[in-house]
């Protein structure tokens, strides 16, 4: 055997080794262990939506695993992407009484961040025949309902639940107590009221629901149009061009600050609401 023959076997085994390790380490890393490791490295690093791909491709190879499933719609909620959790839960489970309680949880934090309480609502229900049958846990069930109720609006359940259930489940008490009770308090403007201002005075009407610079415009704007409309009346009559047209433009503009004043109370009231609203989510979010 020459020695070029002897160097190419030599190399050949080489070459051989470093595929075969290649291959071996390439399998070492993608499998069960490794991957779950991976996943887990994702979600720690809040790295939300790669994780929940990576427990996917997971999920692919250990079928009906529940709690790979979890962590899916786990990192969906923790990156906000709380649609993509619910529509992944669906595929798996069609029939959520099939579904074990820990994912139904899960399923239902993610429909209420998602704005989509309806669901919630029919979620509850269906959880709602008996202790035995329900695939919530009662505790937890509570919550969501006063959750439900209070980013529905139905304050007067909302705060019958908290104080007769949730009150020892929730976690930041002190804020939900501050919560309902600044809520109670809301002071809210009549859109009558502020249009019975704005006939009596242009303007007045949206000073009173807090919008001082329309308000004060409205007054001067039609206060101007009204005074030229006289001066143009007093000068030449009925035959004053300029009297018809201030004056029909000041009662174009009274009317429209009548309707307007209306509006104001309507978007001061909506704004009201929006801030409980908005406070109220981020306490539900904090709970979950």
């Amino acid at each position: 055997m020459t020695l070029l023959t002897k160097m190419r076997g030599i190399f050949s085994i080489i070459i051989f080794l470093q595929l075969f390790s290649i291959k071996a380490l390439a399998q070492d890393l993608y499998d069960q262990p490794h991957s779950i490791n991976y996943a887990h490295h994702l979600f720690v690093t809040k790295q939300y939506e790669p994780a929940a791909n990576e427990y996917k491709r997971i999920a692919l190879f250990i079928p009906n695993n529940d709690t790979i499933i979890e962590k899916v719609l786990l990192s969906y909620r923790m990156g906000g992407l709380y649609d993509s959790g619910t529509t992944y839960f669906k595929l798996h489970y069609s029939k959520r009484l099939n579904s074990p309680s820990f994912l139904n949880e899960e399923y239902a934090k993610n429909l209420i961040l998602d704005e989509n309480y309806r669901a919630v609502d029919s979620l509850l229900w269906s959880n709602n025949l008996s202790t035995s049958n329900s695939r919530l846990d009662s505790n937890f069930k509570n919550r969501l309902f006063f959750y439900n109720n209070v980013l529905m609006n139905n304050w007067i359940e909302a705060r019958k639940s908290f104080y007769d259930k949730s009150l020892v489940l929730n976690k930041n008490i002190e804020e939900w107590n501050r919560l309902l009770q600044k809520q109670q308090s809301l002071k809210y403007k009549s859109p009558g009221l502020a249009m019975a201002l704005s006939v009596v005075l242009p303007g007045s009407g949206k000073i009173y629901t807090n919008e001082w610079k329309d308000g004060l415009l409205s007054t001067l704007t039609i206060g101007t149009m009204a005074y030229e409309s006289y001066v143009g009346f007093h000068a030449r009559g009925t035959k004053s061009v300029l009297g018809w047209v201030f004056g029909g433009l000041a009662v174009g503009f009274y009317s429209g600050n009548i309707y307007g004043a209306y509006k104001s109370a309507q978007r001061y009231n909506i704004r009201k609401n929006n801030e409980i609203h908005d406070e109220a989510k981020k306490l539900v979010a904090a709970d979950l």
